[in-house]
């Protein structure tokens, strides 16, 4: 597998979109700092020293992604001793605060797989409005990690799972999401829904219950979950 390194990058998903064309397919894009990283819905990735900021960039044929990304992570942090769990639709995240995020996008025909963990960094590297619901690897376990080795590892698990049955696929994650059964409210640009989460579909998608009626959200993310 192809390994790309970089000291500092703009973006490891806009290095990959860039030079589609000429990468190897598979390859790993991976820096020690992003100055541009970016999360799903053009957000602001911030991506301090001590983080792990890489892409993926594979053909893909197998169950849907956004299943099979936050199941590789979960999978491979828990070989670490870290249990997470997922938030719909793909980040993960470690008794409520989370630790890493997914960015997937196809270019040409291929998957852009981005990944950023917070692994030997510390809260108080991110900006102050991130700290209290984020945490790193190093502050759950205290010890550092070996960056590169740890994505290697993931998208090795991703290619993994490529290969296993849908229905299993689902049943996993269904197993690491968070919120099945509680009230939440799901961002979709703008716009919220409130509703209660019932799970979700075999392409994972999101089964809303909203007044009673299931509704299904094919993109968003949990903003947040209404305590009980």
């Amino acid at each position: 597998m192809k390994i790309f390194r970089f000291s500092q990058i703009d973006s490891t998903n806009d290095f990959a979109r860039k030079n589609i064309n000429k990468i190897e397919i598979p390859s790993i894009i991976i820096s020690k700092v992003q100055n541009k990283g970016r999360g799903r819905f053009g957000r602001m990735w911030a991506s301090p020293l001590g983080g792990l900021y890489f892409s993926f960039v594979t053909e893909w044929k197998g169950p849907p992604l956004p299943l099979i990304v936050p199941l590789a992570i979960s999978d491979v942090l828990a070989e670490l001793g870290v249990d997470v769990s997922i938030r719909w639709p793909n980040d993960i995240f470690f008794q409520g605060r989370k630790v890493g995020g997914v960015l997937i996008e196809e270019v040409s025909g291929k998957m852009v797989i981005g990944i950023g963990i917070n692994v030997n960094n510390r809260v108080e590297d991110l900006p102050e409005t991130l700290r209290e619901r984020t945490i790193s690897l190093i502050e759950i376990r205290e010890q550092n990690y070996r960056l590169e080795e740890m994505a290697l590892k993931i998208s090795k698990a991703i290619l993994k799972l490529r290969y296993s049955k849908q229905d299993n696929i689902l049943s996993k994650y269904l197993k690491k999401l968070e919120g099945i059964g509680k009230e939440c409210e799901i961002l979709q640009g703008k716009r919220i829904l409130k509703g209660t989460m019932e799970g979700v579909d075999i392409n994972g998608n999101l089964n809303l219950i909203v007044n009673g009626k299931k509704n299904i959200i094919y993109s968003g993310g949990v903003k947040r979950f209404y305590k009980k």
